[in-house]
Order: structure tokens, then sequence, then C-alpha cells
């Protein structure tokens, strides 16, 4: 397979070292472990690539024997940029060997001068061919080692015996003109020293000779090859570099993506398709193991596409490339800014196309940075260029909360002729699912290297180098089936490179080769590390340390950190620092591990325990938290992002939860983390605590208190006003109130917002406020805000008169104030709601309209608050049941988010469709809306996932539309609502809590109860337990209690009851019954209820219930209390049967005289009502008070002239009062009365009682 050259690959700067073979390799050691990571590091930062040519292990035997070694030699000379020769005493290799003169022979075909030297060593002719030849045409320094330390070596050799290592200290050990040779060549060195970078004649030993050599290359590339005009960059172009960097650093070695024209094509094609919008065709996704190559492929494809498309607009987005690289937000803001900045210069070189607007960055809004994306692009798009946008690493992006939606933030819909391809790790397989299956997207999986091609990426890669492997060592490693992973394959070879013992190179392959994977391969890195750079003088294991603090870090360490931290000198970590670069990603001056496969070894290695763990953290905490204290008090102090950022996600880590409530309470660290980008961060760290936001706020008020009196004091020993201190501290505790809200600790927010807003007012007089527009917008952002707590909390009558403040001083300063305007629309919208949450509909209406009018003369007509608004206001339509209303203006806000966001809706936008679909659902048939609640439905589990609890939320949403169409449909709705809600949110959070009572009322309606009591009873027990029964549905509640009732369930009823008493949609029925029952089922075991829980309490909530007033009347009749009845009664308006009852009540329970007071209060309410009369008249008599008796029954006669029971009994008390006649005559009148009604036993009464009193 043809390998693809690509034209801007990695810039080089390379150095030739020659020497003779033996005697030198200590210096060779020396620069390979210490120098050459320096070297690598500065070229790497200018954006080159050092590489050092040594030849001590590069001529293999087969190149050898192939008489190649001079050609190969003089030509690596040819690709170098510089010579650096060094000589002992040896002279090396030559005369006239055969194998020796053969290669002269190989090489004289391309460098015929080589005839005239054929009995010279092949060090000399190196030095010929870069420098003696043509002095001063390649930079060349040249280093010779004093004759005293060779002699000093030689001694030591011959007195252990050692002839191999004494011969490459003698001048005579390559021949008897070995010496004189030598001589020559310094002569001949020595007399173009004005032409050579430096010439070194005697250096004292192999350590000095290396640091001379070192310092002259240095100077050279400094100067030379890496010099650029020094410039100060924006921080766009700052993170371009940064990306750049890592492109050029991902790129094949040489440029050379072998294996690659296939994957480079197909991606050629897929832009070359033309395809609509939206269509799957614009978006690719590269996936492959780690260290597969995707990263050089979209790399080397951007290069390779930008040099043949020059006008087509291509960013590139390398995930892990620089400091906040992975954060989404960053990431969108990131390619917005290049975008924008690429079509302001495009632009500005078209003057034919005029004036033109470009699209801002945006905010922190990961919405609003979308729909930037989107506008620029589609900006871009009219202007007839093409976008390409490449986010490689997607698996290594942040996972900012774990309700979202994995890739939320990704843009789902790009305008016409733009492209989007990212790559992801395959392992990520809800990732790549939510790519390939959910959005389309085509794939090109990276697949494993051939051996052919692993041979041919080891020959380039060592080529680039000046090496080779012999044929036995390269089928080693072709045939090594983990070489297929370009890493690893890369790895090994690296690893090689810095090997320095050429005849112990075998074996360490072998041991290489070992490894399974590129982890363990890792592994053995850290070995010999260990091996080479743990410093005698460093107590303990410093590879291990440096790395396990790198691990254990949030960001990764600056060197700063880690020296200080370890406590080590520059040297020892310059060394080990220039031994590891290649493992280690530097993101603006904080190094982390470049590959995940070396974090996994790390913590492997070293971390398997959590003991050791905790102590790296606890190192990294008690730095950080050193650092903090170093800093000033008070709040605002400007401290590192570095403490910030580490600090309290180290000490989460530890688990140290006094000390993380300690620095989330230091004024300082909450300032930072709140005005920062870090916010998210600081809900999360509370939550950790497990603190209540009461808790809290508690905390955080003793933080003011400290911070104002720290504020007065600083104010004092400068001279100034204290005041100075209340309007400083006023500002912190208003943003405390704001994280507070942020947080979701509603009920905590209260108390700082009214001390922030008591501070500003103790501050500045009622005239600044009012006079003064910096000292009015401070304010007004404060009272707003809790203006706007007020009315959540449905105080309307202390909000109205705040918001109309803020309103009044809005409209009186929005030209001084930035986004003034906006301001006022804003406070507008305060008042709408306000009044739309009383009921003022019409009220509402007027600010909502003017709050739209004032956005609209603001804003961008796309602007996502203009939709918002009519959203609001067809909302409000729907409470005012102007449904037609309603469905037009929703019906243009979603027009406009369509527009706005060209078809990718965000998932707020589902509640515009839920409301259109209620409209919908009133104006037209059921048919036309449900699409609707599908299309939100779709949208939001788009965004979100499945398992989101919007998704919840929506389908209970849809469960109720279908709650009188398909009672089954709806439940299924609202058990996967259910299902979902439980999942995210928990199985006691409310909104489960309220999607189980859905279901329940789903299979009521279908008049499956009992289907519909487990769901019914676990909502409800759980709602009891958490004081949250008002929440609960109370049709659902009253169908269940007459299930219960009719068919036998009484102690589910009881229970029930014993629920809804304390809600407050309590019926009277639920006091009776409960009451009822609690007396029926347990009898003396019944319980002692709170006040509020009896009849008692319920007559004074229900006065007027007869049902109450029926389990009441026995136990007021039985203890006599008839005040309490007639109180009872008079409260309730009770009519005269009840009073009546309730006499016969009392009279049963023996209770007559009570009874009289009941039966006397009747008559007064009630005086022609004659069952009262009648019983008041009996009871007189009873008590033998017949006149008074006989006063009352001549009335009941008026009123019943023609009741001979009346009669009868009115006779009876007439003669017991010795009134015999008229009580004759009331007989006789009777007896007439009973005859003319055939009344036999009354008339045998009469009968009876005249001849009783005729016989008197």
């Amino acid at each position: 397979m043809k390998a693809i050259e690509i034209k801007q690959q990695r810039k080089s700067a390379r150095v030739f070292f020659s020497s003779p073979f033996g005697g030198l390799e200590e210096e060779r050691e020396e620069l390979t472990k210490k120098y050459w990571p320096q070297l690598s590091s500065m070229c790497k930062r200018a954006g080159y690539e050092f590489v050092p040519v040594d030849m001590r292990w590069g001529i293999t035997s087969e190149m050898s024997s192939n008489a190649a070694t001079i050609e190969i030699c003089l030509r690596e000379m040819d690709r170098s940029d510089m010579i650096v020769g060094f000589f002992g005493q040896r002279y090396g290799w030559h005369g006239f060997d055969s194998l020796l003169q053969k290669s002269f022979d190989v090489a004289a075909v391309k460098y015929p001068w080589l005839n005239d030297y054929r009995e010279r060593a092949v060090t000399e002719l190196e030095f010929l061919h870069g420098h003696l030849r043509d002095p001063g045409k390649r930079a060349a320094c040249f280093f010779f080692r004093d004759k005293s330390y060779d002699d000093l070596k030689l001694k030591i050799a011959e007195e252990a015996g050692d002839e191999r290592q004494a011969r490459k200290f003698l001048s005579s050990t390559d021949g008897p003109k070995a010496a004189e040779f030598l001589a020559d060549l310094k002569r001949r060195v020595l007399e173009t020293k004005d032409k050579c970078l430096a010439v070194h004649m005697n250096y004292k030993n192999p350590q000095e000779g290396a640091r001379l050599m070192y310092e002259t290359i240095e100077k050279f590339l400094k100067e030379v090859i890496l010099v650029h005009s020094a410039q100060t960059l924006s921080p766009l172009e700052e993170e371009r570099l940064q990306h750049d960097l890592f492109r050029v650093s991902r790129l094949a070695m040489g440029g050379v993506f072998v294996g690659g024209e296939d994957y480079l094509q197909k991606i050629d094609e897929h832009v070359n398709i033309r395809s609509q919008e939206g269509s799957p065709m614009k978006y690719l996704v590269v996936t492959g193991d780690g260290g597969s190559g995707k990263s050089c492929l979209l790399g080397s494809w951007s290069l390779h596409h930008q040099e043949k498309f020059p006008n087509d607009a291509v960013v590139c987005h390398f995930v892990g490339s620089s400091s906040g690289s992975t954060v989404p937000r960053k990431i969108l803001k990131h390619l917005l800014d290049e975008l924008n900045s690429w079509f302001k210069l495009k632009m500005s070189n078209q003057k034919e196309k005029g004036e033109q607007t470009f699209t801002g960055s945006g905010g922190g809004d990961i919405r609003v940075l979308i729909q930037g994306l989107s506008e620029t692009v589609g900006n871009i798009t009219k202007a007839g260029f093409r976008t390409i946008i490449l986010i490689d690493a997607l698996n290594k992006v942040d996972d900012i909360g774990k309700t979202n939606k994995i890739l939320h933030w990704l843009p789902r819909v790009l305008p016409p002729n733009a492209y989007l391809m990212v790559s992801v790790i395959s392992t990520q397989v809800q990732m790549v699912t939510e790519l390939t299956e959910e959005r389309g997207y085509a794939t090109i999986n990276m697949a494993p290297l051939n051996k052919k091609e692993r041979e041919r990426i080891a020959v380039a890669t060592l080529k680039v180098r000046g090496k080779a492997l012999s044929l036995e060592q390269k089928t080693k490693v072709v045939h090594k089936t983990q070489t297929e992973n370009p890493l690893y394959l890369k790895t090994l070879l690296e690893e090689l490179c810095s090997f320095g013992e050429f005849f112990q190179l075998d074996a360490y392959l072998d041991a290489l080769l070992e490894t399974k994977n590129t982890k363990e391969l890792f592994d053995k890195c850290l070995q010999r590390l260990e091996v080479d750079y743990n410093p005698k003088e460093y107590a303990g294991n410093l590879v291990k340390d440096v790395m396990c603090c790198i691990l254990v870090a949030r960001q990764g360490l600056s060197e700063t950190e880690i020296k200080s931290i370890l406590k080590i000198t520059n040297q020892m970590w310059s060394i080990l620092y220039f031994a590891i670069e290649e493992f280690i990603l530097e993101r603006s001056g904080i190094y982390r591990f470049a590959y995940d496969e070396l974090s996994q070894a790390v913590q492997e290695k070293y971390c398997m325990d959590e003991s050791t763990t905790i102590h790296y953290i606890m190192r990294l905490v008690d730095y950080f938290g050193a650092r903090l204290r170093e800093r000033d008090l008070v709040y605002d102090t400007v401290i590192s992002d570095r403490i910030y950022i580490e600090l309290p996600w180290l000490l989460v880590k530890s688990g140290e939860k006094d000390r993380l409530i300690e620095c989330l309470t230091t004024a300082s660290i909450f300032w930072s983390l709140f005005s920062d980008e870090n916010k998210y961060d600081l809900v999360s760290y509370w939550n950790e605590t497990g603190l209540t936001g009461e808790e809290i706020t508690a905390l955080y008020q003793k933080t003011l208190n400290d911070q104002l009196a720290l504020l007065y004091l600083k104010e004092q020993e400068k001279g100034g006003e204290t005041i100075t201190a209340v309007k400083k501290l006023a500002k912190l505790a208003f943003q405390i109130s704001v994280y507070q809200g942020d947080a979701g600790h509603m009920t905590a927010v209260e108390p700082l917002l009214q001390r922030a807003l008591y501070l500003q007012r103790s501050a500045y007089s009622e005239e600044e406020i009012h006079s003064d527009a910096n000292v009015a917008m401070d304010y007004c952002e404060m009272a707003n805000a809790l203006a706007c707590l007020l009315v959540d909390t449905e105080r309307f009558d202390d909000a109205e008169p705040l918001h109309r403040e803020v309103l009044e001083l809005g409209e009186k300063f929005a030209d001084e104030w930035s986004r003034g305007w906006s301001r006022v629309a804003t406070s507008l919208h305060g008042l709408g709601v306000l009044y739309y949450r009383t009921n003022k509909f019409q009220e509402a209406l007027e600010y909502y309209n003017r709050c739209l009018e004032l956005h609209r003369r603001t804003l961008e007509p796309t602007h996502h608050l203009i939709p918002d608004t009519m959203n609001n206001i067809g909302a409000l339509y729907k409470s005012m049941e102007r449904w037609e209303d309603s469905a037009r203006i929703l019906e243009k806000a979603l027009e406009m988010y369509e527009e706005a966001y060209f078809g990718q809706l965000p998932p707020d936008v589902g509640g515009t469709l839920l409301n259109l679909g209620m409209a919908y659902a009133r104006i037209y048939d059921r048919n036309k809306a449900e699409p609707l609640y599908l299309r939100a439905l779709d949208i939001r589990t788009k965004a979100y996932g499945p398992d989101h609890h919007d998704v919840g939320q929506t389908l209970l949403s849809y469960s109720s539309f279908l709650l009188n169409l398909d009672a089954n449909k709806s439940a299924e709705a609202a058990i996967r609502a259910a299902e979902i809600l439980e999942k995210s949110l928990g199985p006691e959070h409310i909104f489960t809590l309220n999607a189980q009572e859905n279901i329940a009322l789903a299979y009521a309606v279908a008049g499956k109860f009992d289907d519909a009591h487990p769901y019914f009873k676990k909502a409800g027990l759980t709602k009891y337990q958490k004081d949250q029964m008002n929440t609960s549905i109370p049709p659902l509640n009253a169908a269940m209690a007459d299930y219960y009732l009719n068919n036998g369930h009484h102690e589910e009823a009881r229970q029930l009851f014993e629920r809804l008493i304390g809600t407050d949609f309590a019926s009277d029925r639920d006091f009776a019954a409960l009451d009822l029952l609690d007396e029926d089922l347990l009898g003396d075991n019944r319980p002692t209820r709170p006040y509020e829980e009896t009849v008692e309490y319920g007559i004074e909530k229900f006065p007027k219930s007869a049902m109450i007033f029926g389990r009441l009347l026995p136990k007021l009749a039985k203890s006599g209390d008839s005040q309490r009845i007639l109180m009872i009664l008079r409260k309730g308006d009770f009519g005269a049967e009840r009073y009546n009852e309730s006499y016969l009540s009392f009279i049963e329970n023996q209770h007559r005289k009570q009874g009289l007071d009941v039966i006397q209060s009747a008559h007064e309410k009630f005086p022609s009502d004659t069952i009262i009369l009648e019983n008041l008249a009996k009871c007189h008599a009873f008590y033998e008070d017949f006149v008074t008796a006989s006063t009352y029954f001549e009335k009941l006669l008026d009123l019943k002239p023609d009741d001979p029971n009346v009669m009868n009994t009115f006779g009876r008390v007439l003669a017991m009062t010795g009134k015999i006649e008229e009580a004759k005559k009331m007989f006789e009148k009777g007896l007439n009365c009973a005859e003319a009604k055939n009344e036999e036993q009354l008339i045998e009464q009469f009968k009876a009682n005249l001849k009783l009193l005729n016989e008197m």
C-alpha cells in the first residue's frame, strides 16, 4: 500500500553524532539520558522534532555484509543539519580490510572522492564529508578527549584483566598508523576552527564532553534552526498553537502515514458526496482501539485537505491537547472562535462582499454556543464556502453531569455544505451507538496493522533516527501480534531508540516483546526509568513519586508543583522530565499522561491499594492547602486557579469531609469557583458533604460575619471608610445567594438574599440608589432576585412592590446600564409571572407583551428569548382558555425555534410542543395533538437520553393526554415514566411518586382498581412519610376511597383517610370516615390522634358537615356537653332536624336538662317548627312545668289545629295544671277530630280521658 506523504509534515532538527564505535560509550550514554531529552523538549515546543542521528547500533550486520556501512553513514549526514564529532584515543576501523574496502566500493559510486581516503577510518570519512572537504558549509563542532582520561581507563582495564575494555583506549588498537592518522585529523580540524561552531581539543572526562556538546547544539538550534520572531499571541492563537502542536505530535514520524491511503480516500469521498441538510452523509465517526491511529488519521487528513482545498473552513479540535480542551463548553467556544476568525479574515479579503457581521462567541451556555455555531456555519455556507469540523477523541471529553445524555453538547444538525467528523475509541460502546445508530453517522474503523505495514512503519521510524533493525530483530517485531496496534509499535520503537547498550539490545528487545499490550509495555518503560533515573541523593523512588502525583491530580501538575511537593532539585527534575516527556502531554505548563494505557500502568504498578492513593492525594492536598494559606483572607483576593481547581477536588477524593467544608467556606475559594467556569464543581463538592441547603447557608453566614470583621479591619488599616466593607460584603452575600439558587437549595436562599439587600440598603441611601446608575443596577439585581423568590413562595403582596421598584429604576437607567433595556424586559417578565400566578391573566398578558416588544427591539431576531417569551404568552392563553390564540403564538414560537436551531430543537422547546399539543387537543381532534407530544418526547430523548428525568416528565404529560383516549395506553406511558424517574431521581423523589399516582389514575379510569392499588398505595405512603400529600391527586384519592369502602377493604380505606386528613384538599368525609373506621376496626386500641386529625378539628374546618356532626353528636350527648353541641349547631347553621336529633340524643343519654337547653335554643332559632315545639313542650311537661308546657302546646295547636295527637297531649297537660274544664274541651275536640279520621286507638284514649275527668 502506498504511503501518503503530508507536505506539512513534522519539521525536524537532525544532528549527526560521529565517533568511533568503542571507547565513547560514556559520552553517548550521558547524551542519551541527560541531554537529548532536553533538546527534544526544546524542539518540540517550537514545532520541531529533534532527531539525534547516532549510528552506534544503527548499522546492522546485514548492512555490513552488504558493504553498506559507509554509504549509509554519509547519506544520513546529508540529511542532517549539523555534525558533532568526538574522539578519544582510539582512531577506529580502517585499513585495507576486504569488507571495509568493499564498503568503499559501494559508497564510491555516489561519493567518488572516497577513493582518495581508502585507508582512513569511517569516522574520519564522516568528518571529511560533514566538514573538512568544505569547511563552513554545514554546521559542525568537534570534541577531543584528554589523553589522561584514556590512560586512566586503560590502566583500570589492564589491572582488571579486561583486554576487550583495554582495547577501547589504545591508539594502536586499530593498526600501526592509527595514532598518526588521529593526530593528523586533529590538526586539520583545528586549522578550520574559525569555520566551526566549537572545537575543544582536550575535554577532561565524558561528563564534561557531553555537556560541551549539549551547550553547542543548544545554542545552534536556538539561534539558527528554531529561531522565529517573538510575538504576543491572542488567546485564540495560543489555543490554536496548542492544537497544531498536538496535531504535529500525532503525525507519523517523517509524515509518512503508512497504510493511510485507503482511510484518507474514504474521508475524501465522504466530504465530496453532495448531501442535504441534516443528512447522515454529513457526519462521520472514526473508531478504533486505543492507539490505533485515529488522531493521526484526522490530523493527516486535515493537512492534506487544507493543502488541496484552501478555501474550505477546516477547524480541528484535539481533545486533551490544551487546558480546558476536554470541557464541552470550551470545545464549542473554540470551534466557534476559529470559524468566526476564518470567516472574518476571508470576508475582509473580499471587498465586494461589503460590510459583514459576525456571530459572537456567546457565553458559557451550551445551547447559545450551539446556536452561535450554527449561525456562523450558516453564514459561511451563504458566502459560498464549505465548513469542515473535526473533533478528535470524544471519549476524553469531561462528563459534566450524570443526568445529561451522552454527547448532549455535540451539535446534531449543521447547515448545508458543512461536515462534522469525530473520533472515539471503540470501547466506548454507548458513545459509538449514539453516533452510529441514534444519529446515523457514517463509520470508518481503524483496522489493525498488517505485517507489511508494521515493517514499513518500523523501518521508516528508525530511518528518521538513522537506525535500523537487523533482519532477525525486524522479524521479531513484525511477527509480534501486539505490534498491529500503532501505539504499541510506536512505544516499542521509541523505547528501543532510548536504549544505549548495543550488545544488550537483542535481550532488551526480547524482554519488551514479552509484553501482551501497550499497558504492559509502559510498565517495562517504568521499570527502565526506575533503573536509569532514580538519583541516589533522593530518599525514595522518584519515578514512582512523580508518576503517582501526576496520576492522582485532577488536571495534572506543573514543574514547580512537582518540585515543591517532592522537594527535589531542578537537576533531579530535569533529568527525569526529559526522559518521560514522550509519555506526557503539556497543557499550558501542566503535565499529565499522554496515554490512558500509561495511566493504567502507573495505577496498577504503584497505586493498587487505596492507602497508597490517599497518601499521594494528601501530599497534594498539603501543598495546595499551604499555598492557599499564603494568600490574603479577603474574599476577592486573586488566587491561582491551580488551587481552587485542585484542592477541593482532591479533598473529595480523600474523604476528608471536615477539611472539604473548611475549604468550601473559605471566602476566596467560593469567590473564585463561583466567579470562574467551575461553579458546577462547587455544587458537586457541596453535594459530597451531605449537608442540607439550610446548613450550608448557616456556614456561609458565619463566613460573611468573618469577612465583615476582616473588611472593617482592612479599611481601618488603610484609613478608608468602613462603609466600604459593607458595600463589598453585599456583593459576596448576593453571590452566595445566587449559588444556593443555582444549587437548587431554594428554601435556603432567602436569608442570604435578605442580608445582601439589607447590606446594600445600609451602604447606600435611598437617594443614592435612585440617582446613581451603578448603585441602582446592583440594587435592582438583588431586589429582582428577592422579588422572584417571593413570587415562587407565593408571597405576592410582598413581591409586587419590589418588582415595581425594580421596573421603575430599570426604565430610569436603562440607557446608562449595560444591556439596560434587556434588564427592563426581565423586570416586565417578572411582573408577568406574578400576575399569572395570582390569576390576573389580563395584567400578566400586558406585561408579557411589553417584555416581548423590548426583546424584539433589543435582541437579534433569532435570539431564543423572543420565542421563549412567546411560549410564556402561549401558556398564558392556555390558562385563559383562549385556545386559538395559544395555538397561534405557540406555532410562531416553534417556527422561530426551528429557524434559530436549524431544526435541532433544544430540549426545553419540548414545553412549547406540549403546550401546543394541549391547545390542539381543544381546537382540533386529538389526532392532530398527539404528534406534538411524541415530537417533544423525541427531542428530549435525543437531547438527554432515554433515562433522563425530563423524558420522564414528558411521558407523564403524554400519559395525561392519553387518559381519556386510551386509559391502558396512558398507564403504559406512566409506567415508563415512573421507571425513568426512579432510575434518574430515586424511588422517593416527588416526580417518581407523581408518576406512580398517574399509573394508578390511568388504571382507575380503566376500571382496573386492583391494578391501581399497589402504585397508589406505594406513592401515598411515601408522600405521607415525606409530608408531601398535598401533591397527591384529589380525584384519584376520592375514587380509591370509594373503591376500598365499596369492596370491603376497610383497613386500606382507614389508612388512606389517615393520609388525607392533613392535606389541603381533605374533605369532611375523610375526617368522619377515619373516626368511624378507627372505632369500628380498632375499638379500644384506636390511637389518640393529634387534634388536627380528629373530628373536633374537622368540624372547625368543615363547620357545615353533617357527616362530621353525626360523628360528634353521640360523643357530646354522652358527655352532656350541650354548650359545645349548640356552638357547633350555630356555627354550622344547621337546620331544625339536627337540633331535634341532638335533643333526642341527649335524652337517650339521660341528659334531659342539657337536652332542654338544646331544644329551647332550637325553638328560638326555629319558632314555628312543630317537632321542636312538641319536644320542648313535652320536655317541660317531664319536669312537671305544666304551665310552661301548656304554653308551648297552645302554640303547637295553633300550627297543627287538626292534629288529634297534639290535642291528646295538650289535654293531659291542661288537666295537670288543674284546668279540668279546658282539658275536657280539648279531649272532646280531639275525640271529634279522631272520629273524623277514624283513628280508633286515639278515639279510645280520648274517651278514657274524658271518663276519668268526669268521674273526678
